[in-house]
């Protein structure tokens, strides 16, 4: 019994470390989309200032 609860701790320490890995991924994703998307607006407000 308490090599199966050893084992299962070992995977569920496992199954965090991808989570957080591929939640840090998600975030660094929506951070650069938001970046990209306030960069676009800059320019956007820059080129029509520029016409008038």
């Amino acid at each position: 019994m308490k090599k199966i609860f050893v084992m299962v701790k070992g995977c569920l320490q496992y199954v965090g470390i991808i989570v957080i890995a591929l939640l840090s991924g998600l975030f660094l994703v929506i951070k650069m989309a938001i970046i990209e998307a306030k960069e676009e607006t800059r320019d956007i407000e820059r080129a029509s200032k520029s016409e008038n």
